[in-house]
């Protein structure tokens, strides 16, 4: 789970008791989330022909892969509360630092506010973990990698459908984050009531 799940999963899960199958539908959630950012990223370069490629800076690939975190993320109901693409060499991400983060959770304000100095997962370690745990459930096939990766398929499918159901968000949050490099919550939620999702 990315740091901002799992800094709100306790205070959500004192305020109410969760069943397995809320429990596992806020995995999932959190899981589509982390997928999505990749996947826009993989989008923004999308041609429009068949095989055409479009060049796009380093600022813009990391605008578009944390936009398409905060879109899905407020799409499946969470609260989107900061975007950057401003990096962080204090703050280790897999074997690089980090270039850039999506804060969102299921409250209106964020929990705490981000350490630097502390070492994070990267989007594909956080899924990697939480699909494991969705599979060792062994309700959609065998238990394990195999699972994982078959929930994983139907899980990216998700994420690609609402990806490509609100690109045009997608793409003037990106447009936003380049040319302000920050967006805050209030910033954030008057970009994404342009469109309804």
């Amino acid at each position: 789970m990315t740091p901002a799940a799992v800094a709100e999963m306790p205070a959500a899960c004192a305020e109410v008791e969760w069943s397995a199958d809320e429990l596992r539908a806020f995995i999932e959630r959190d899981v589509i989330v982390a997928m999505a950012g990749g996947i826009a990223e993989q989008r923004s370069m999308k041609g429009s022909e068949a095989g055409f490629i479009r060049w796009r800076s380093q600022a813009e690939l990391y605008a578009y892969h944390e936009s398409g975190h905060i879109v899905v993320a407020a799409a499946l109901g969470w609260c989107p509360w900061k975007a950057s693409i401003v990096p962080d060499s204090s703050v280790k991400v897999g074997r690089g630092t980090r270039a850039g983060f999506a804060q969102y959770g299921v409250t209106d304000e964020p929990p705490m506010a981000p350490d630097s100095g502390i070492e994070n997962e990267t989007d594909r370690q956080s899924a990697a973990k939480s699909l494991l745990c969705l599979s060792l459930r062994g309700e959609e096939g065998p238990r394990g990698w195999r699972g994982a990766i078959r929930i994983a398929n139907r899980l990216r499918s998700q994420a690609h459908s609402l990806i490509e159901g609100n690109w045009s968000v997608v793409n003037r949050l990106a447009i936003a984050l380049v040319q302000y490099r920050e967006l805050n919550r209030d910033q954030i939620g008057r970009l994404l009531r342009l469109d309804k999702m």
